[in-house]
């Protein structure tokens, strides 16, 4: 019975470590946001569903990566199909609750998984509000 009672704790405590471990860390922090992104998504909210754009990005858009880094820096480079003229820029990021700051623009934090952050923001187009998602995808 002794050799049962050991067994069985010996189980459950080796459980419970497996279970901490394959959490995925998507508690939004700066630590967890740190990393290389790129946009897969982009919907305009103002229409019932959403209306995805993100292919009416130009094609040398869609595949550049956001590289945060964890000295409130960020890098956009010009990844795989390349604009003409190249471009790479950097600016600053930080996070303060769930607002997440791009150069000095900020995004709501909708959701972020571990792998897919999604912000919401508002863009002014002549005179018209103009709200939006963008999913950054961890790479």
């Amino acid at each position: 019975m002794k050799k049962l009672y050991i067994l069985l704790t010996i189980t459950a405590a080796c459980a419970a470590c497996n279970k901490d471990s394959d959490k995925p860390s998507n508690a939004i922090t700066k630590e967890n946001l740190v990393g290389s992104y790129k946009i897969t998504s982009v919907k305009l909210t103002l229409f019932t569903p959403p209306l995805e754009v993100i292919d009416s990005l130009p094609a040398c858009q869609r595949d550049d990566v956001y590289q945060l880094k964890p000295d409130d820096t960020y890098t956009l480079t010009d990844a795989g199909v390349q604009c003409s003229p190249v471009t790479t820029s950097s600016g600053t990021w930080s996070l303060s609750g769930n607002t997440f700051n791009l150069d000095g623009e900020d995004l709501a934090i909708e959701s972020f998984n571990g792998t897919n952050l999604v912000v919401k923001g508002e863009q002014d187009f002549n005179g018209i509000s103009v709200a939006g998602n963008i999913t950054f995808t961890k790479q």
